[in-house]
């Protein structure tokens, strides 16, 4: 990961990002609005599909699937009587 002190040229996450491509090694994206709320500064945010997005979150992301999973059956069985 690159010191936050010296961030490298171009997109600051283009070291570890996977959909990486020149253009993000030479020139710093501009922060702009992606909607509902939220800005992104990624200079192909619009062209790499949700899914893909959502799969490359990698075991973080099934980690939270899976206690989600747990909470929403711990809720339930909260919800049902017991007999």
């Amino acid at each position: 990961m690159p010191s936050p002190f010296a961030p490298p040229p171009g997109c600051r996450f283009h070291t570890r990002c996977p959909f990486a491509q020149d253009r993000c090694r030479k020139e710093e994206p501009l922060l702009r609005d992606a909607g509902n709320g939220h800005r992104v500064a990624c200079h192909f945010h619009e062209t790499i599909p949700a899914p893909v997005i959502a799969a490359a979150d990698g075991p973080a992301a099934a980690k939270f699937t899976e206690r989600l999973a747990a909470f929403e059956a711990a809720k339930q069985a909260r919800a049902t009587p017991s007999s």
